[in-house]
């Protein structure tokens, strides 16, 4: 597999990662590559977004649909932080948890 980088055209082979984290600024998505070497994947506006970033890429290589996972943009990351909102926001249970008043 691999990971595409579509603003700057760079592909990297996932065998050759050993890490993909936030990096210190806490707004880049960065990679660690077997030998050492460091870079950043892409650079977001908040901490949430890279995370909901690495969250998108991460379900990219989990379904194995394709070989080529590509690094989300802006607009991509909006839209998966929306609808994570309205997922958590429906209630997961169908019977309401019993109240600690009464007699």
């Amino acid at each position: 597999m691999f990971i595409h980088e579509p603003k700057s055209g760079r592909i990297i082979n996932l065998d050759n990662l050993s890490d993909l984290f936030i990096s210190r600024d806490s707004k880049s998505v960065a990679f660690c590559q077997l030998k050492g070497v460091i870079g950043t994947l892409m650079t977001y506006d908040s901490t949430p977004e890279a995370l909901a970033a690495i969250c998108i890429i991460a379900d990219q290589i989990k379904s194995g649909r394709s070989q080529l996972v590509t690094v989300p943009d802006r607009e991509e990351v909006q839209a998966y932080l929306v609808n994570q909102r309205h997922e958590r926001s429906r209630p997961t249970g169908g019977a309401k948890p019993k109240g600690h008043g009464g007699s």
